[in-house]
């Protein structure tokens, strides 16, 4: 969704949506870290996201995909 839709960055969005976000993406790197790191095309994914979160001045994205990297 955010690959295909490059306007979310500047939408604006329902409240809360990049708290919620941020809970779950870090939810989802904690329980599947080695995973995550180990292929590939996950990891792009997840770094997708994560991207996003930092361009919208989340400092937990940025936390996130310095751990990830």
């Amino acid at each position: 969704m955010l690959e295909n839709n490059p306007d979310f960055l500047s939408k604006k969005l329902e409240t809360n949506t990049i708290y919620y976000i941020e809970k779950l993406v870090r939810r989802f790197i904690y329980k599947n870290r080695e995973k995550i790191k180990r292929t590939k095309v996950l990891k792009g994914k997840v770094i997708i996201i994560l991207d996003f979160l930092i361009q919208r001045g989340s400092t937990i994205g940025y936390m996130l995909r310095e751990h990830v990297v």
